[in-house]
């Protein structure tokens, strides 16, 4: 009998232990991206880049939801900039375009392929200032903007 009620009770506690190992960045703990293709946000990497927008694009995501992404040219070079769900980005009426000089906080990071970009925290450009993510790299938007 005891055994069996260890046995419900660890059955009941599985999807609880889950949930809290993924910590709520898309299954992927701390600072997870919302979809499993997509790299982590590493707060150790954390950094401030200014610079102007040369080009935009989009990758979408393993759920099928676009991604919108630009390349900022910085002191540096050229950098290839994560941002977010395009949607998520619509629905706040940001929109960035070639020539815009924008501030990103972000996480530099290599995709599988060895690509290099910066995961957004933080984008500005002028006065608007748009938080994509928590300080520990949580993305901020919601289940919807994930896509299917």
């Amino acid at each position: 009998m005891n055994r069996l009620c260890l046995s419900v009770a660890l059955l009941l506690a599985l999807p609880v232990l889950s949930a809290a190992q993924g910590g709520g960045g898309g299954g992927r703990g701390p600072g997870g991206g919302g979809d499993q293709d997509e790299p982590r946000f590493d707060t150790s990497t954390v950094a401030t880049y200014t610079g102007v927008v040369t080009a935009l694009s989009s990758k979408t995501g393993k759920r099928g939801a676009p991604r919108s992404r630009l390349t900022l040219r910085t002191s540096g070079g050229d950098m290839l900039i994560h941002i977010g769900p395009t949607a998520f980005l619509d629905a706040r009426s940001f929109h960035p375009s070639v020539g815009d000089r924008l501030t990103v906080i972000g996480s530099r990071v290599k995709e599988d392929d060895g690509t290099e970009m910066v995961i957004v925290r933080q984008i500005t450009r002028g006065k608007t200032v748009l938080i994509m993510r928590s300080e520990d790299g949580r993305p901020l938007w919601d289940e919807k903007y994930k896509g299917h």
